[in-house]
Protein backbone atom coordinates (compact mmCIF):
# COMPACT_ATOMS: atom_id res chain seq x y z
CA UNK A 1 0.00 0.00 0.00
CA UNK A 2 1.34 3.47 -1.01
CA UNK A 3 3.15 5.17 1.71
CA UNK A 4 5.18 8.32 1.77
CA UNK A 5 8.27 6.93 0.02
CA UNK A 6 6.32 5.70 -3.00
CA UNK A 7 4.64 9.08 -3.75
CA UNK A 8 5.52 10.90 -7.12
CA UNK A 9 6.33 14.40 -7.73
CA UNK A 10 5.18 16.16 -10.80
CA UNK A 11 5.80 20.16 -11.42
CA UNK A 12 4.46 21.89 -14.23
CA UNK A 13 6.59 24.29 -15.76
CA UNK A 14 4.84 28.44 -16.29
CA UNK A 15 3.63 28.05 -19.33
CA UNK A 16 1.55 24.47 -18.28
CA UNK A 17 0.62 26.56 -15.15
CA UNK A 18 -1.24 29.05 -17.60
CA UNK A 19 -2.89 26.77 -19.52
CA UNK A 20 -4.40 24.52 -16.12
CA UNK A 21 -5.52 28.79 -15.37
CA UNK A 22 -7.38 28.96 -18.36
CA UNK A 23 -8.98 25.71 -18.65
CA UNK A 24 -9.86 25.63 -14.67
CA UNK A 25 -11.25 29.53 -15.53
CA UNK A 26 -13.34 28.37 -18.65
CA UNK A 27 -14.78 25.49 -16.32
CA UNK A 28 -15.71 27.68 -13.69
CA UNK A 29 -17.28 30.56 -15.81
CA UNK A 30 -19.26 27.58 -17.67
CA UNK A 31 -20.38 26.23 -14.52
CA UNK A 32 -21.26 29.68 -13.31
CA UNK A 33 -23.20 30.64 -17.20
CA UNK A 34 -24.66 27.35 -17.20
CA UNK A 35 -25.99 27.12 -13.58
CA UNK A 36 -24.87 23.47 -12.87
CA UNK A 37 -25.52 22.18 -9.69
CA UNK A 38 -23.15 23.08 -7.00
CA UNK A 39 -21.45 20.09 -5.34
CA UNK A 40 -18.92 21.88 -3.40
CA UNK A 41 -19.88 25.17 -2.69
CA UNK A 42 -22.22 24.29 0.01
CA UNK A 43 -19.47 24.53 3.00
CA UNK A 44 -16.97 27.02 0.86
CA UNK A 45 -17.56 30.60 -0.25
CA UNK A 46 -18.67 31.40 -3.78
CA UNK A 47 -14.99 32.19 -4.85
CA UNK A 48 -13.63 28.74 -3.83
CA UNK A 49 -14.91 27.76 -7.62
CA UNK A 50 -12.23 29.57 -9.33
CA UNK A 51 -9.46 27.82 -7.13
CA UNK A 52 -11.32 23.92 -7.09
CA UNK A 53 -11.45 24.49 -10.96
CA UNK A 54 -7.97 25.90 -11.51
CA UNK A 55 -5.93 23.54 -8.99
CA UNK A 56 -8.48 20.47 -10.45
CA UNK A 57 -7.26 20.86 -14.19
CA UNK A 58 -3.54 21.55 -12.72
CA UNK A 59 -3.53 18.36 -10.85
CA UNK A 60 -4.68 16.39 -14.03
CA UNK A 61 -2.58 18.13 -15.78
CA UNK A 62 0.03 16.94 -13.84
CA UNK A 63 -0.80 13.20 -13.55
CA UNK A 64 -0.52 13.35 -17.36
CA UNK A 65 2.59 14.44 -17.21
CA UNK A 66 4.05 11.90 -14.67
CA UNK A 67 1.96 9.45 -16.66
CA UNK A 68 2.78 10.24 -20.33
CA UNK A 69 -0.77 10.23 -21.24
CA UNK A 70 -2.70 12.80 -22.92
CA UNK A 71 -5.09 15.51 -21.35
CA UNK A 72 -7.55 17.03 -22.76
CA UNK A 73 -8.58 19.88 -20.40
CA UNK A 74 -11.94 19.10 -21.69
CA UNK A 75 -14.68 21.49 -20.41
CA UNK A 76 -17.69 20.82 -17.97
CA UNK A 77 -20.06 19.13 -20.45
CA UNK A 78 -17.82 15.99 -20.42
CA UNK A 79 -18.31 14.86 -17.27
CA UNK A 80 -18.53 11.36 -18.66
CA UNK A 81 -15.02 11.48 -19.53
CA UNK A 82 -11.97 10.48 -17.89
CA UNK A 83 -9.92 13.63 -16.77
CA UNK A 84 -6.03 11.67 -17.99
CA UNK A 85 -5.89 9.44 -20.45
CA UNK A 86 -8.77 6.85 -21.33
CA UNK A 87 -9.50 5.99 -17.89
CA UNK A 88 -7.74 8.25 -15.14
CA UNK A 89 -9.93 10.00 -12.77
CA UNK A 90 -7.71 12.32 -10.87
CA UNK A 91 -9.06 13.24 -6.86
CA UNK A 92 -7.09 16.22 -5.82
CA UNK A 93 -6.75 17.47 -2.39
CA UNK A 94 -5.08 20.83 -1.82
CA UNK A 95 -5.23 21.03 2.01
CA UNK A 96 -3.65 17.69 2.45
CA UNK A 97 -2.65 18.25 5.75
CA UNK A 98 -6.86 18.34 7.12
CA UNK A 99 -8.07 16.40 4.23
CA UNK A 100 -5.51 13.24 2.99
CA UNK A 101 -7.82 11.03 1.76
CA UNK A 102 -9.56 10.27 -1.58
CA UNK A 103 -13.27 10.54 -1.92
CA UNK A 104 -15.17 8.19 -3.95
CA UNK A 105 -19.14 9.38 -4.77
CA UNK A 106 -21.42 6.75 -5.31
CA UNK A 107 -21.80 8.05 -9.00
CA UNK A 108 -17.88 7.27 -9.88
CA UNK A 109 -17.82 4.22 -12.08
CA UNK A 110 -16.51 0.84 -10.47
CA UNK A 111 -14.51 0.50 -13.77
CA UNK A 112 -12.51 3.98 -13.49
CA UNK A 113 -8.93 4.22 -12.42
CA UNK A 114 -8.75 6.79 -9.43
CA UNK A 115 -5.72 8.88 -8.56
CA UNK A 116 -5.36 10.77 -5.19
CA UNK A 117 -3.34 13.78 -5.62
CA UNK A 118 -2.31 16.15 -3.05
CA UNK A 119 -1.12 19.62 -4.00
CA UNK A 120 -1.19 23.39 -5.22
CA UNK A 121 0.10 24.73 -8.34
CA UNK A 122 3.04 23.83 -9.60
CA UNK A 123 3.65 21.06 -7.95
CA UNK A 124 1.45 18.04 -7.29
CA UNK A 125 1.80 14.74 -5.28
CA UNK A 126 1.02 11.57 -6.91
CA UNK A 127 -0.19 9.73 -3.59
CA UNK A 128 -1.69 6.62 -4.74
CA UNK A 129 -4.34 4.96 -7.45
CA UNK A 130 -7.15 2.30 -6.97
CA UNK A 131 -9.69 0.49 -9.61
CA UNK A 132 -13.23 2.32 -8.17
CA UNK A 133 -14.58 -1.81 -7.82
CA UNK A 134 -12.08 -2.45 -4.97
CA UNK A 135 -13.82 0.14 -2.51
CA UNK A 136 -18.36 -0.66 -3.31
CA UNK A 137 -20.65 2.21 -2.93
CA UNK A 138 -24.20 0.66 -3.67
CA UNK A 139 -26.27 3.77 -4.13
CA UNK A 140 -25.69 7.05 -6.02
CA UNK A 141 -26.46 8.99 -2.59
CA UNK A 142 -23.11 7.00 -1.23
CA UNK A 143 -19.63 8.20 -0.53
CA UNK A 144 -16.50 7.28 1.05
CA UNK A 145 -13.42 8.14 2.28
CA UNK A 146 -10.32 6.24 1.35
CA UNK A 147 -6.94 7.01 3.35
CA UNK A 148 -3.68 6.84 1.34
CA UNK A 149 -2.63 3.47 3.21
CA UNK A 150 -5.47 1.73 1.15
CA UNK A 151 -4.38 2.73 -2.02
CA UNK A 152 -2.14 0.99 -4.45
CA UNK A 153 1.54 2.63 -5.10
CA UNK A 154 2.26 4.58 -8.06
CA UNK A 155 4.77 2.09 -8.90
CA UNK A 156 2.22 -1.02 -9.20
CA UNK A 157 0.68 1.01 -11.91
CA UNK A 158 1.50 -1.53 -14.91
CA UNK A 159 5.23 -0.63 -14.49
CA UNK A 160 5.12 2.92 -15.10
CA UNK A 161 8.04 5.46 -13.60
Amino acid sequence: MAQQDDFWLSTLDPEECFTAVCVGGRRELKAVLNLHRDRVRWRKPREFGFTQHIEGAAAEMAVAKRLNLFWSGLPLENWTKPDVGFEFEVKLRTNWEQDKDMGLKGTDPDDKTYVLVHGKIPSFWLIGWCFGYEFPRSQPSDFIWVPPSKLHKMDEMRGRK
